[in-house]
């Protein structure tokens, strides 16, 4: 049977119909341009010469350098040390230095945390070009410590996943490579999550503050860490908004570098990088658990009713809704 052959109306090339269902590739932080797409949409990166530094820096750096008693060398010796650097030395891959070597940098937290989850529900931070944010780790929020209203209202701001089990309001993020990792894509992946944090915590200080929610603190915090084998090393940031004269973007975002640490450097030095990250940790988890209660405080205000009429208790009831504790 002879071949039939294709007249140009019945071509396998698609149809401009077709070609409209085509889905646009997203950037990623593997891409060079990702850099550039985040600075054209307000924000910063360290050395641009229009970012700005937080008016709580200074605080922050203080926060770092609080002494941990869990660190001392009677608790913290330097056989542990040895310990780190083996387990350490011995990851071939991220997700091995997730699961080993990074717990030790991060300890036992009751916060509530999740791993490797994409954001899937937070409206866009930049023109929707971007993938989705997946951080390799984020603290947030129990969804039930902050009262339905809000988490209706503003879904798409402070609810990071579809599955609304999960935290909500992240605020803290931290980012790892293995040895084949990338520090440039490292930075990038810490620079999106540590905006989009920001933009967070932005969002729900409108709710709460809606004439002082840009007051040029931050509130959002991420940590690189480098498994590499020229050494291991650990970045702190910080993020915030602040008010801009550029209407496109009339809030920009803005990150700093707190401190870094070469964690090879010995005990002392790792002790310094390990007390700073889980100092600015528990820093974290304070200015989340201050804004919920402020903003569970107005919404429990807002919801209060005129007037209750005694014959009608239960009605009222249904009416009324309390902040979580």
């Amino acid at each position: 049977m002879a071949n039939r052959r294709l007249t140009p109306s019945q071509s396998t090339r698609p149809s401009s119909c077709d070609e409209s269902r085509i889905p646009t590739r997203k950037t990623s932080a593997y891409s060079p341009a990702f850099d550039q797409h985040l600075t054209d949409h307000g924000i910063s990166e360290l050395d641009d010469d229009w970012a700005l530094s937080p008016d709580n820096l200074e605080d922050l750096k203080a926060v770092l350098s609080r002494r941990r008693a869990s660190l001392s060398p009677s608790r913290f010796t330097e056989d542990d040390y040895k310990d780190f650097k083996k387990k350490d030395r011995a990851a071939q891959s991220k997700s091995s230095v997730m699961s080993t070597s990074l717990p030790i940098i991060t300890g036992q937290s009751k916060t509530a945390s999740l791993q490797n989850i994409p954001f899937t529900n937070l409206s866009n931070l930049t023109d929707g070009t971007l993938v989705d944010l997946q951080p390799d780790l984020y603290d947030g929020e129990r969804p039930e410590a902050i009262d339905k209203s809000i988490r209706e209202e503003l879904d798409q701001e402070v609810v990071p996943s579809k599955n609304k089990s999960y935290p909500v309001l992240p605020n803290f993020f931290i980012e790892a490579k293995g040895p084949r990792g990338s520090t440039t894509v490292s930075h990038r992946q810490i620079r999106y999550a540590g905006a989009t944090g920001a933009r967070v915590m932005h969002k729900l200080r409108l709710y709460v503050f809606p004439d002082d929610a840009a007051d040029n603190r931050a509130y959002a915090f991420g940590a690189t860490y480098m498994c590499l084998q020229g050494g291991a090393s650990l970045k702190l940031y910080a993020f915030h908004p602040a008010v801009s004269d550029d209407a496109k973007h009339t809030i920009q975002y803005h990150m700093n570098l707190l401190e870094s640490f070469h964690m090879d450097a010995g005990v002392e030095v790792f002790r310094k990088g390990v007390s700073a990250l889980r100092n600015i940790r528990e820093h974290a988890s304070k200015e989340r658990v201050n804004l919920v209660a402020a903003a569970n405080l107005k919404a429990s205000t807002q919801h209060q009713p005129v007037s209750a009429a005694p014959t009608s208790i239960c009605s009222t009831d249904q009416h009324l809704q309390y902040p979580h504790q």
